[in-house]
């Protein structure tokens, strides 16, 4: 962080230089080099580096053409990727900062400015730093490194600014889908529900079809339509979680992770990618409003909506709904509508 920070002094002090000769110089002419900021070819852009004024840091990296990481531990958000790639393609100069605004537009980026920068392979083909929008909200203030002046940054027909798109809060850039399984794509599915032992099962894929176990531990199939399972598996498309927690005491979620979880899903995909997920009941927040029963008005001990999990053995826990979580718990032979069943 010190270091950004001096970067960024050092980065205001040759704005300041060079705005004095570039306002006071006869030509005003400004190389193509020194207010290009487009990427063409995003493509070819292996890592992205973000960072702002907080202390935050997001690098975000290119691991195939669908999967992004951020900070080299998470899947990245896929749209928010695809919206950066395209700003850094598309952006263009509109105007050089104005020499009325320049000392306040240096004082904006010293003060709030976020430092990004562009990778291709190891190779750092840009850095700049961008700034808030101007008066009219149709542009943005960026400074590319080594130009002599900063400029009103804009996407020709886009109405509105970009400064949003540079954020370096790695929670925000960390996907929230927790499984995005799509039509014959599941090998193994496990599911135990400590809480209703009986409505715990298995299903298991055997060439085309699958083989559904009515218990965790049953050994003998239990005949149901095909249909009925694939309507089941069919749930497992877009799967995601609420929020991750970074803040919990760790002395809490040791203590919470010795306990048997109350449910656990475990997934095996056709390629051999395996997923678990052990969730826990998550005490209730003070001061919400599922804080408190609407029958008795008693103060909750529990939370009826939400529960904490834990994925993959991630020392992070994340947030999850049951809501979202209760469909995957519904067994396969409850299914209606098929057969008559």
């Amino acid at each position: 962080m010190n270091q950004n920070r001096i970067l960024l002094l050092v980065a205001v002090l040759l704005i300041s230089v060079a705005g004095y000769f570039y306002f006071n110089s006869t030509s005003g002419t400004i190389k193509k080099e020194l207010r290009d900021f487009a990427v063409k070819d995003t493509a070819a852009i292996t890592k992205i580096f973000i960072a702002d004024k907080k202390g935050n840091q997001a690098t975000l990296e290119r691991k195939s053409s669908a999967l992004w990481t951020i900070n080299g531990k998470y899947p990245a958000r896929q749209d928010a990727i695809n919206t950066l790639l395209t700003t850094m393609k598309l952006i263009e100069v509109r105007s050089p900062v104005g020499k009325a605004a320049l000392n306040n537009i240096i004082k904006e980026l010293s003060a709030t400015g976020t430092k990004v920068e562009i990778y291709e392979g190891d190779k750092k083909i840009k850095t700049y730093y961008v700034g808030g929008p101007t008066q009219d909200m149709l542009g943005t203030y960026m400074y590319l490194e080594n130009s002599t002046v900063p400029f009103v940054i804009h996407i020709p027909g886009f109405n509105g600014y970009l400064s949003t798109r540079y954020f370096a809060d790695a929670t925000d850039w960390r996907s929230r889908v927790i499984f995005n399984y799509g039509e014959g794509q599941i090998q193994f599915v496990k599911v135990t529900n400590n809480d209703e032992p009986d409505n715990s099962f298995r299903i298991t894929k055997q060439g085309d079809s699958y083989v559904y176990y009515p218990g965790i531990n049953s050994e003998k199939p239990q005949e149901i339509y095909q249909s009925q399972i694939v309507a089941y598996l069919a749930k497992y498309q877009l799967i995601g979680f609420e929020r991750p927690t970074y803040d919990l005491d760790k002395t809490y979620k040791d203590s919470l992770l010795a306990t048997i979880p109350s449910r656990v899903l475990e997934v095996k995909s056709v390629e051999g990618k395996d997923d678990i997920i052990r969730m826990y009941k998550k005490p209730a927040d003070t001061g919400t409003l599922t804080s408190t029963d609407p029958v008795t008005g008693e103060a909750r001990v529990i939370d009826p909506d939400r529960m904490y999990a834990q994925w993959n053995n991630d020392t992070n826990l994340i947030v999850v709904q049951y809501y979202v979580m209760d469909k995957l718990f519904n067994k396969p032979d409850k299914i209606k509508g098929f057969g008559g069943l």
